[in-house]
Order: structure tokens, then C-alpha cells, then sequence
């Protein structure tokens, strides 16, 4: 996917890249939280450094900045940010399919333990 022309990829169904882009959403969401009754100027700035992280830590240093930019601007961090978790929603529609689909084959031969 293009995140304001960075090309970044991640997979929901593999479990590393589960793990951290779920770590990231919890820690933006708690930031997001944690500014809240702030002044404007210090609570885009926690927004914003808590985007710009969370990109780090799922894509690799130096993302966030890639994707945001160097200024703390709340729209493009926001609207990034949102690009994102549309992706991780639209993969999660599909990790759903999957387990049904895997559970349905599973029903369908019976439900023999395996065997060495």
C-alpha cells in the first residue's frame, strides 16, 4: 500500500506483523487518550509523535517521518494514520474468511487428532 507516496506492506495474517501493527493502534489510541485537556499546540504534538512511532515501529525507523513529514501537521498524521487501519480492516475482513474457511475444511473432514 502507498501511504502518502511511501509504498509500505504489511501482512494481518502473519503473527510478527499482527503483533505490532495491534501494539501500535494500542499505543496511538492511549496517546491519543493521554492528550486529551492539553493545549492545542502540545496535544497535536503527542498525536503526532505517537503516529510517527507507531509507523516506525511497524515499518521501520525513519517511516513515521517518511510518511508524515517533518512538521507535527495533525491532518496528515491523522489522515496517514487512518490509511493505514482501513488496510488493516480490509485485511482482517480477509484473516475472518480465512479462519472460516480453515474451520469449515476442518468440520468437513471430521475432527481427527493427528497422528505422528
Amino acid at each position: 500500500m502507498t501511504i502518502n507516496g511511501v509504498e509500505v506492506s504489511f501482512n494481518i495474517a502473519e503473527e510478527v506483523s499482527n503483533k505490532r501493527i495491534m501494539k501500535a493502534l494500542k499505543s496511538v489510541s492511549k496517546d491519543t487518550e493521554a492528550s486529551e485537556g492539553k493545549e492545542g499546540a502540545e496535544q497535536i504534538r503527542i498525536m503526532c509523535t505517537s503516529v510517527k512511532n507507531a509507523f516506525d515501529y511497524v515499518f521501520g525507523a525513519g517511516t513515521g517521518e517518511k510518511i508524515c513529514g517533518k512538521e507535527n501537521d495533525l491532518n496528515v498524521c491523522a489522515n496517514a494514520f487512518a490509511d493505514l487501519l482501513e488496510e488493516k480492516n480490509r485485511q482482517d475482513e480477509i484473516l475472518k474468511q480465512t479462519r472460516v474457511r480453515l474451520m469449515a475444511a476442518i468440520d468437513g473432514n471430521g475432527n481427527d487428532e493427528l497422528s505422528d
